[in-house]
């Protein structure tokens, strides 16, 4: 009797290790596969970035204020301890920036994962929160949809099955409508919520700087982009010229100040 009673408490352990492992090794890895979830860095490197867009007037300063941006980026991707895909202009494919932006999606969701999160480099106020709030939203089958100050986005959470490459490469991308006509895709075309975070600025030109730089937060972030901004003497008076001119564009004007648009 007793042997027997010791080998059914065996089975027993048995039973349970076996009802453990399956909930730790398929259960929770399937559920995982239903609910994994990437960050799709999607931007040119800062050296190629600084070629395009001019945020200081000297070459080496541009190019310094850019590798800024970069390297907070990738540290506050990299804080989440989300798994990420970075696509810069090496490895991006297509004839504009539509077609290089599908691209690099669908090539997201071609390595196993049906969530992504889209960010750039150009966003200062960027955070992990941020990205992790958008990943909240994509864990109850929400999308999310971070608008920037030049009427397009700084991040997008975007569930597979929403996705669409004909309605994404329709939008006018690089332009002031173009959040307008996400919003307006996801209401009409998608069955899931597509949530709003909160608006922030996106850093494109001299002027946004100058704005960045006024900010009553000089988080250190800011501090670091001050300094680099006047670091270069050569081009110190050219950069209070455009510093002044600037601040008169934007205290002149109830709106936003002119910009160009770049991609």
């Amino acid at each position: 009797m007793a042997a027997q009673q010791a080998q059914a408490a065996v089975a027993v352990v048995q039973l349970q290790n076996k009802t453990k492992y399956f909930i730790n090794n398929v259960f929770k890895k399937n559920n995982q596969l239903v609910t994994k979830t990437a960050i799709l860095i999607f931007s040119r490197s800062a050296g190629s970035e600084s070629n395009f867009k001019k945020l200081h007037t000297n070459r080496a300063g541009n190019a310094k204020l850019h590798q800024a941006f970069y390297n907070k980026t990738l540290g506050i991707v990299k804080e989440t301890g989300l798994p990420f895909i970075l696509i810069n202009e090496a490895r991006q494919r297509g004839n504009n920036f539509g077609e290089k932006f599908c691209n690099a999606i669908e090539f997201s969701f071609s390595q196993g994962y049906n969530k992504i999160i889209t960010v750039g480099n150009d966003c200062s106020a960027l955070s992990a929160t941020d990205i992790l709030q958008a990943n909240d939203y994509l864990q109850k089958n929400n999308n999310a949809i971070g608008p920037d100050n030049h009427g397009g986005f700084y991040l997008l959470a975007l569930q597979k099955n929403d996705y669409s490459r004909e309605s994404f490469l329709n939008f006018t991308w690089c332009s002031k409508t173009l959040f307008a006509e996400i919003n307006r895709y996801f209401l009409n075309h998608v069955s899931s919520a597509c949530s709003q975070l909160g608006f922030k600025a996106d850093i494109n030109n001299t002027c946004d700087i100058v704005a960045l730089v006024k900010q009553e937060d000089k988080n250190l972030f800011i501090q670091i982009l001050i300094r680099i901004f006047f670091t270069f003497r050569k081009a110190f008076a050219e950069n209070i010229n455009a510093f002044t001119s600037c601040l008169i564009n934007i205290v002149s004007r109830r709106g936003p100040p002119a910009v160009k648009f770049y991609c």
